[in-house]
């Protein structure tokens, strides 16, 4: 897995990108992702390899 991956941009292998919201509607959960669907909320760096694995 990539270390990190630029806003706008695609890990090497096609799986990830990242991008900005300005709105997702979940403000009392903030911060918050969105994958695909789904809505991570009350999130803090050290959650996000977890939520990734996820999707492996």
């Amino acid at each position: 897995m990539p270390s990190s991956v630029q806003v706008g941009k695609c890990t090497a292998d096609g799986k990830f990108s990242l991008n900005t919201l300005r709105c997702v509607g979940a403000c009392g959960l903030a911060p918050v992702a969105m994958i695909g669907d789904k809505v991570y909320g009350r999130l803090t760096p050290d959650m996000v390899p977890g939520i990734i694995a996820e999707y492996k």
